[in-house]
């Protein structure tokens, strides 16, 4: 211990830095739960590769029914998900039962999209996301009733494209009903059928599973959470969505380590080759970022992340060094990933540098929001007792002028209930009970204002009517 300090002191005397801490088991726990205590996680799970070595899959905290968090904790990966299916359809190609370059309807005669364009999509352009669906054009925050990845694709009867196929990448789970439901038809087999029979089992992943809808029961999968003002309160997933194909695999992070080191090592064996690995990680969209179910972040870091409303996910490769790392929460933050965050430190002490503290941006945003509240709430009640005061003093003036200072409070009853409409607009699927889930304090933002301009515009008007009809105002 005394050599130890030692050794450390004269880096610190000599003013060279000291080396970042190497990624062993203890640097990872240490990292792990520094991260989630001051981010106040409920719970996380890891799990960490390099090769074919396990270097550490490990769980912290606890999860909504108060037990501790393991790597046998099953766990939501939502849109980790993909890369199993671009796997399984992977296997189809190399089985020569699936052409890439082909248009999909060759396969999905179904596919019945709404746009000539439509039938020039290829199952290349359906997994790297550039077929032309987009958020804007087919948003599907309020569907709901769907119940298999056939009524899914459905449901995609008649809408339009966005672009061309091929001409820009526009992440939409749609894309990956549509290559769920090609493993279907062109296997003959359930698509959970086929994860399991020829991705799961030959992997090893005992406790992976995959449903199709949020709602859909997994033994011993508890519910997750989600946070409000810095408080993580235990949430049930948000049912009824459908999650098939993108989203729907439910995991632990022990599996996750026989998945990562499939493709930290790309290694071919039972269920996919070393040439489809490749393929998968090399990104093929306009902008040369996206693969099948992959980001190239860097040329050492291919990665993905995963978003439900109470479970978020990240996957991390490093090709050059071998290292793959998972990272699974079982809560979702406002304007904080805190997954992508965790497994972002990871990689950077497995690169040998040491990796930021973390912010606590989700509480903030929160304390924001709500400190927001109470300043809307407060000018509300503050312009309700000096209504009299404001009527009174627009005694005498033509009633449109009035109407134009009352115009602001009149715009934000209107756009508070459009909020969902602008969102999607910018490219963000969420109707109101999903904004509940992900960030309530914004919630409580938005319709504290449409109850402070409503109340406002009420008294105002109140006010003004109560003095003409006492023959104290005139109008113009």
């Amino acid at each position: 211990m005394l050599r130890i300090s030692a050794a450390v002191l004269m880096v610190v005397l000599s003013g060279v830095p000291a080396p970042a801490p190497a990624l062993t088991p203890l640097t990872i726990d240490g990292y792990v739960e520094e991260y989630r205590n001051s981010a106040r996680l409920p719970g996380v799970a890891v799990a960490v590769t390099q090769g074919e070595r396990v270097v550490r899959v490990a769980g912290y905290g606890h999860d909504a029914s108060g037990s501790p968090m393991t790597g046998r904790t099953p766990m939501r990966i939502a849109s980790l998900s993909k890369s199993f299916t671009a796997l399984a359809v992977m296997q189809l190609v190399e089985r020569r039962l699936v052409e890439l370059d082909r248009p999909v309807v060759d396969y999905l005669p179904e596919l019945a999209l709404g746009d000539p364009r439509a039938r020039r999509i290829t199952v290349r352009q359906v997994l790297n996301q550039t077929s032309g669906l987009s958020k804007t054009a087919f948003p599907t925050a309020n569907l709901t009733g769907i119940g298999s990845l056939r009524e899914a694709v459905a449901r995609l009867r008649g809408v339009r494209l966005a672009g061309e196929p091929g001409a820009a990448h526009r992440y939409h789970n749609a894309n990956y009903w549509i290559a769920g439901r090609l493993v279907e038809v062109v296997t003959g087999q359930p698509f959970a059928t086929y994860l399991q029979r020829h991705v799961f089992r030959p992997l090893g992943m005992r406790s992976t599973t995959s449903v199709g809808n949020s709602s859909d029961h997994v033994p011993g999968l508890a519910d997750g959470f989600t946070f409000a003002y810095g408080f993580a309160l235990a949430h049930r997933e948000l049912p009824g969505r459908f999650v098939g194909g993108s989203g729907g695999v439910v995991t632990t992070a022990e599996d996750m380590a026989r998945w990562l080191g499939l493709h930290a090592d790309a290694r071919a064996n039972r269920t996919v080759t070393r040439a489809s690995l490749r393929e998968m990680h090399t990104p093929s969209d306009p902008r040369g970022v996206y693969g099948f179910g992959w980001y190239r972040e860097s040329p050492e870091r291919i990665a993905h992340s995963g978003a439900l409303f109470t479970y978020t996910s990240f996957q991390i490769i490093m090709p050059g060094a071998k290292y793959g790392i998972a990272v699974l929460c079982n809560s979702r933050a406002s304007v904080a990933d805190d997954s992508a965050a965790i497994a972002a430190g990871l990689a950077e002490l497995a690169a040998g540098r040491s990796p930021a503290p973390a912010a606590p941006v989700a509480l903030v945003a929160d304390l924001v929001a709500g400190a927001l509240t109470l300043v809307v709430l407060a000018l509300g009640a503050a312009m309700a007792m000096r209504a009299r005061r404001w009527a009174a003093k627009r005694d005498g003036r033509p009633l449109w002028i009035s109407a134009l200072r009352l115009l602001p409070y009149l715009l934000t009853v209107a756009l508070v209930p459009a909020f969902p409409a602008v969102m999607i607009t910018l490219g963000v699927d969420l109707n109101w009970r999903q904004l509940l889930y992900v960030w309530p304090a914004l919630l409580v933002l938005l319709a504290a204002s449409g109850l402070m301009a409503t109340g406002v515009i009420a008294v105002r008007l109140a006010s003004m009517g109560a003095r003409r009809r006492s023959g104290m105002g005139s109008s113009g």
